[in-house]
């Protein structure tokens, strides 16, 4: 079998260590490759935007594919069970309770984009993430999918994973214009 995941985002990484973990045993084996139109990890994770906090059950879940990358984003990451909310003056308008590992077996973390895909890349193997890759089309063929490339080139797979983000180009050669995002 053979997965192609467009797109490598926080998404399309966090899909390929789900699927290399739970496809491990199957026979013949499975073979996962990703595609980003990036052309390097560096512009990658400089067009990923600012901070995210990840609640205990997000850090539950990645820690499901990839321990190590929750130890890291652990360890690099400001932990806080409660956040305060001010106005310009300084006045407290109020508190949320966050996560704390005593209730919910992990903690909440606020960390950067960047970490979270750096300790994402981490875990894959070099040769499974495939930089400067522009697709252009996916198109469904009778035993599964051709993604046609911008530089010309064709990959065929059993399963195509979109993970290529709001602008989606997985999506839109499957559905055209009918899912479009619409903010309201």
């Amino acid at each position: 079998m053979k997965i192609i995941i467009v797109g490598g985002g926080l998404g399309g990484l966090a899909s390929y260590l789900a699927l290399e973990k739970y496809l491990a045993e199957i026979s013949p084996p499975v073979t996962i490759k990703v595609y980003e139109s990036h052309p390097d990890p560096i512009s990658a994770t400089a067009s990923l935007g600012g901070g995210i906090s990840i609640a205990p059950n997000g850090l539950r879940a990645l820690s499901s594919v990839c321990e190590a990358a929750v130890t890291s984003l652990i360890a690099a990451g400001f932990q806080y069970p409660t956040f305060t909310f001010r106005n310009s003056r300084g006045s407290l308008l109020g508190h949320y309770m966050g996560g704390s590992k005593e209730r919910h077996g992990f903690v909440q973390v606020f960390v950067t984009r960047t970490m979270v895909h750096q300790a994402l890349l981490r875990e894959i193997p070099q040769s499974a993430v495939h930089w400067g890759k522009t697709v252009e089309r996916v198109e469904a063929t009778d035993d599964g999918a051709e993604v046609q490339f911008a530089d010309g080139s064709v990959e065929y797979a059993d399963l195509v994973i979109g993970a290529d983000g709001l602008k989606s180009t997985v999506r839109k050669s499957i559905f055209g214009d009918e899912f479009n995002p619409k903010y309201k």
